[in-house]
Order: C-alpha cells, then structure tokens, then sequence
C-alpha cells in the first residue's frame, strides 16, 4: 500500500495537470475570451512556436482595464507569471497562487524550459481534503468576518468597482434587510459588459450602455448562495466547494453574512507550511501607488510581527488595501489575516490616512494574540493540578 505523503512532503508534480488550452501570441481578444470561457479558465498561457512560455493571459488584466478592443492581439495583454518547477515543495505553488492572484499558474518541467501542465486551485483543495487535522477544524477559525457585501438594488458598476478594491473574485449580495441574497463575481459582470468594457465601442450616452450602467446587481447575481453555518466543518466546506465549483462559501448567521472562507483562504493553510526563517508577508490593493508607500507599509508591518513572535509563531500575513473615495474625503480601508501556529487572527482599521489605518490593524492584530494568550494560559489551579492546556486546535 502506498504511502500518503504529508503537506510539507508533496512537491508540484504530486499536484500538475495537464493544460486545457493554449493560445498563440497572435491570437486576439476575442478569441482568448472564448477560449477561456470554453475551458472555464481565469488565466491562459500564451505559448510561442516553439512551445516555450512566453505569459499568461489573465481575467484580472481584463477586469482593471477598461478601453480594449475584441481585436487587441494577446501579446500586448501579457504578465509574466511566477516560475514553478514541479521539483518545487507544493507550499511554493501555494505561495505563487496567493502572490500573484492566479486561479492557475503554469508549471514547468524539470528542465524550466518545458511546460508540464498547470497548478490549479480547485487541485490544491482536493489535496488540502486528505488533511484530516485542517479539515476537522470549524468555519469560524478560518473565515474572514464581517465581509464586505453589495446590496440587490446596487449598480453592476459600482459592484464591479467595490470587486475591484476587495481583489476577490466574488462578494456577497445581501437584500434591503441585510438577508443573505446571493453572491457577484467580476466573471459574470466582465462577461456581460463585454459590448463596451472589454469592448465594441458602444458611443458614451447611447441607450444600450446606459441601460447596462443601470443595471442592478440582483440581474446578475447567482442564487442561492453557497453558504453554511459557523459550526460547519472545514472538510464541509471544501465539498461544498468542489461540487458547486464555488470560490468562495457565505459563513451566516441568523439569515446574515457572518464571514467568508474564499479559496484562497484555505491555499493560505498550505503556503504557511513552507519551511523558512521569516514569514510570507503579502499587502495587495497598492497597484498603481509609487512604490514607497508600498515600502513604508512593509516597513510598519516587519516588526509588528517580529514582536508578535514573541507570543506566537506567525506563519503568513495578508493585508488588502481599499481605497474609498467618499463625499466626505478620502479613507484607506486595511484588512489584514495572520496565520499562526495557534490559529487565524482577523483585523479590519479605515482612516484617512493609509499608514494610520496600518497602524490600526497592527494594534488590533497584537491585542487579539495577547487576549488568545491569556485565555490559553493556564490557571494557578490548573497548573499546580497538572489539568492540560487547552487552546485552539493547530493549523499544523
């Protein structure tokens, strides 16, 4: 009987596929949007003639850019994406999934030259289920709370926008009560406004764009949602998952969203098992800003949680900026996830000011961990009796 070899054990070719598709550099836009939407693929790799990489052709390049034509050669629209090997630990594939905000990334073979196939999210998730401690964990320490939503009545544009800032592929719909409605994707709105974002020049002011600009949410949404109670079991949810082909599950509560556990979520488990000295930091939602703000935020990041190794052992952590932009002035929204040996820890701060509002998700963050290690300590009583210390199941 063979044996079943553990996360930290497996390397990308216990996990490569093969490619459903490939497109040339001179193929055009409209025929990568088929292409994709016929082998339900979010990132395409764009292969030369002599069956080298040259890129990848990603949704996320079509959701922030506004003015392309159907006739727009996919050479111009490429990213390079991250290089994997399937001698490379699985963490590492995990890693460049989570970097880079791909649903699949290429992988090559041995040699780096050749490709071997891809790496997908949905194949990381059928791994992460033969995991028995992960899976036996509950929803609620895994999820994200309070997650962002977008009511019925909202516009596609501004669903699209708040898509854009969240950097997620989903978010949830709730009605006019708060009551769990559905959930959007930026697929659905990009494969509708396909006549004029991503583009047949429909004139500004013309009746057909300004009716899709109109166009309300619950047109488009996908009901009924994917969700589950916070006491289900992780286990459940990537089920869930797999068989509704759903990105991410609703957490509710009461007829409410409650949290949220996206895929990439549950990947982040596997990336934190990386072997290395440091701690796989990752602050999103900067795109565009110069690269000192980017700077400064990891600058403020580094040692909040260098000191929080003192209490714990940090194994990743992702902060995603939202930008608001309000009648009242400017607001910086941080959202941050740590991973650590004793569990997940949540954290949202806004202020007007960017680094106040890092500095507001740090504080939250410490405060939570130092709360966590006082519940875990165990009492005088407890401790002259010898009773165990119990704390909340570990990741790994």
């Amino acid at each position: 009987m063979a044996k079943t070899l553990r996360l930290e054990e497996m390397t990308l070719a216990d996990a490569v596929e093969p490619l459903p598709a490939t497109l040339p550099p001179d193929a055009h836009l409209g025929k990568a949007l088929g292409t994709m939407k016929k082998a339900g693929l979010h990132e395409v790799a764009v292969v030369g003639p002599r069956g080298d990489l040259l890129g990848v052709l990603s949704d996320d390049t079509l959701l922030k850019r506004r003015r392309l034509s159907l006739d727009t050669l996919v050479s111009s629209l490429l990213v390079v994406p991250p290089r994997l090997t399937v001698e490379d630990p699985l963490s590492k594939g995990a890693e460049a999934l989570l970097s880079s905000g791909f649903r699949q990334v290429p992988v090559l073979e041995a040699d780096g030259r050749t490709l071997a196939g891809h790496l997908t999210r949905w194949r990381l998730l059928e791994i992460l289920k033969g995991d028995r401690e992960i899976c036996a964990l509950p929803a609620h320490a895994v999820m994200t709370p309070d997650p962002v939503v977008v009511r019925t009545s909202d516009t596609l544009d501004f669903a699209l926008d708040q898509l854009r800032k969240l950097d997620e592929p989903t978010i949830p719909v709730v009605d006019d009560g708060g009551r769990l409605a559905g959930v959007v994707s930026g697929r659905d709105i990009l494969r509708l406004y396909a006549g004029w974002t991503a583009q047949r020049r429909v004139p500004k002011g013309s009746p057909t764009r300004e009716k899709k600009g109109a166009m309300t949410v619950e047109g488009v949404m996908t009901s009924p949602v994917v969700d589950a109670p916070r006491t289900a079991l992780v286990g459940d949810l990537i089920d869930r998952m797999i068989e509704t082909k759903a990105s991410s599950v609703v957490i509710a509560e009461k007829d409410a969203p409650d949290g949220i556990v996206t895929k990439a979520d549950l990947i982040d488990m596997i990336a934190s098992l990386a072997p290395r000295e440091g701690v796989f930091l990752q602050v999103t939602g900067l795109e565009g800003h110069d690269p000192f703000v980017l700077e400064d935020v990891f600058a403020a990041v580094e040692p909040a949680v260098l000191k929080l190794a003192s209490h714990v052992r940090p194994r990743t952590f992702n902060a995603h900026v939202m930008e608001h932009h309000r009648t009242y002035g400017h607001r910086a929204e941080v959202r941050a996830r740590l991973q650590t040996d004793v569990g997940l820890f949540t954290a949202t701060a806004e202020d007007d000011d960017l680094m106040r509002a890092v500095a507001g998700v740090l504080e939250r963050l410490e405060k939570q961990v130092l709360r966590d290690k006082d519940r875990r300590r165990p009492s005088p009583r407890k401790a002259r009796s010898g009773e165990p210390r119990r704390g909340p199941a570990k990741l790994t």
